[in-house]
């Protein structure tokens, strides 16, 4: 399936929380670049950073997870309107 990282910013030197929203947008992403990119829903399973590895001899690309943290429910529709929507907004101030 596809991978997204969230790239969370230093705030006091705490790492900030991701929103809702932020999650469920990378959630969307995953769904719309995997091969479920037809489904209406595709469960998608996220981690933090340091649970992320390659296996060794693996392709690019190819990671494992050592411990998932959640899952949601990805859209992939909800990308294709957005970029829609993205593009539309574009030409409009142009």
């Amino acid at each position: 399936g596809a991978h997204v990282v969230l790239r969370l910013s230093q705030v006091g030197g705490k790492r900030a929380q991701p929103t809702h929203e932020d999650m469920q947008l990378a959630a969307n992403l995953a769904a719309y670049y995997s091969e479920l990119k037809g489904e209406k829903r595709a469960r998608v399973s996220y981690t933090s950073a340091k649970h992320v590895g390659k296996p060794k001899g693996a392709p690019v690309g190819a990671v494992t997870m050592r411990k998932e943290d959640g899952t949601l429910l990805g859209i992939p529709i909800d990308v294709s309107e957005l970029a829609a929507k993205e593009l539309e907004s574009r030409a409009i101030s142009r």
